[in-house]
């Protein structure tokens, strides 16, 4: 019983996360974690939640405690962490916790995503020569990602480098956006 009550709260969270009252949502996950403490979805959607309403202490305090209490957490947890972290201006342990991420056999839009936050954390340190070391490995990897390929950009020229010719930039994002128009 006390179980199905916390899942109702949680559910109560979702609908009002999509309406944006996030203060509200917050109250609807303390609920759902007093009947069960160790309900993990909830812990996490919590603090997912305080991260948008920038509370990101609040925040990283509950991702270390999933961290270090579920030994099934996967590579969202560590990509929240990273982006809690990156808020915080602790670049440096972003940048580790998304390298944990890439570490996880993830699904291909999931690895995508953790490159393009490596990648952004990277440039917001105005570390250029990392940012296009990923830039570059994901490239590879994802040849029609429009954001890598943007980033790709970005970083060379940032760097002065000449081995992404304009004409093959230019051929190469006209493939993304014939793949993905978004």
């Amino acid at each position: 019983m006390q179980l199905n009550l916390g899942k109702i709260e949680y559910s109560y969270y979702l609908k009002d996360r999509n309406i944006h009252n996030l203060n509200q949502a917050e109250n609807y996950f303390d609920k759902a974690i007093e009947i069960d403490n160790l309900f993990w979805d909830a812990l996490w959607r919590k603090a997912d939640c305080l991260d948008d309403i920038n509370k990101y202490e609040d925040a990283l305090t509950i991702y270390n405690f999933i961290i270090d209490n579920n030994k099934n957490c996967g590579a969202e947890i560590y990509n929240s962490r990273g982006i809690v972290l990156r808020n915080l201006k602790r670049f440096s342990d972003a940048v580790q916790d998304l390298n944990k991420c890439l570490s996880f056999n993830s699904k291909i839009g999931d690895k995508q995503r953790y490159y393009n936050n490596l990648i952004s954390f990277h440039i917001a340190d105005d570390k250029f020569e990392d940012a296009n070391y990923y830039c570059v490995e994901a490239h590879n990897l994802f040849p029609s990602n429009p954001k890598i390929l943007s980033n790709l950009t970005f970083t060379s020229e940032k760097l002065g480098k000449k081995e992404f010719d304009e004409m093959v930039v230019v051929e190469n994002y006209k493939k993304c956006i014939l793949n993905d128009p978004t």
